[in-house]
């Protein structure tokens, strides 16, 4: 009788660590894809850090707790530098309250914001900074602000489209003073863009916030 018991007691113990060890292979494959897929940082936990990181420094996605951007390819093929590329822009409203924001989006022209509230951040697929000619030079280019504004509902999001262009010439070096030009090269590119609006009222969404990374295919 008492070896029964034991029995019973060793194929219990067996059953039990067989299925200890699924849950752990089952999460440590959930932990593979969150690490590929990361949630987007909120901005009072970038500023947690030791050293502080902005939104403009932080490779991917940032929100305010408030408002979500995503961004998408509209057409996905590959682009030529200097052609227009549609980009779907995703507001999502992440409180219970509606969130009005103006209803322009402009791509600046550079990662200073000239010309629009849309700062595009370029890399390559090893992580260097692509920068263009108006990274380097002061651009008298002004965006006007419309009196049009849209309303995002509360726990709900908003889509539209906007037109970017990948830099024809872009710059090899990174000193303003001995800086050359040079064709992109073709390849994989990722743009990411940081959505910035001044406070014009009361009622009206202001901050900096900045999307995800969006894989961008360039040809010759």
């Amino acid at each position: 009788m008492l070896q029964i018991n034991r029995f019973i007691v060793c194929a219990i113990l067996s059953i039990w660590l067989i299925m200890l060890a699924s849950c752990q292979y089952t999460f440590s494959n959930s932990s593979d894809f969150s690490s590929t897929h990361p949630s987007p940082m909120i901005i009072s936990t970038l500023q947690s850090y030791t050293t502080p990181i902005s939104v403009l420094e932080y490779p991917d996605q940032v929100t305010d707790g408030k408002l979500l951007l995503s961004i998408e390819l509209a057409d996905d093929t590959c682009f030529q530098p200097s052609k227009p590329i549609s980009i779907k822009l995703i507001f999502n409203n992440l409180t219970d309250k509606s969130l009005t924001i103006p209803a322009d989006f402009s791509i600046a022209v550079n990662r200073r914001g000239d010309g629009g509230n849309l700062s595009p951040f370029i890399t390559t697929a090893s992580g260097e900074n692509v920068l263009s000619l108006a990274d380097h030079q002061l651009m008298d280019i002004f965006s006007t602000p419309s009196d049009i504004y849209r309303e995002i509902p509360a726990n709900k999001g908003i889509e539209l489209e906007v037109i970017f262009r990948f830099p024809q010439d872009v710059v090899t070096s990174e000193s303003a003073q001995t800086y050359q030009l040079a064709t992109p090269s073709p390849g994989k590119y990722f743009v990411r863009l940081v959505y910035s609006e001044y406070q014009r009222n009361d009622d009206t969404w202001h901050g900096l916030i900045g999307s995800n990374q969006l894989e961008i295919c360039l040809l010759n």
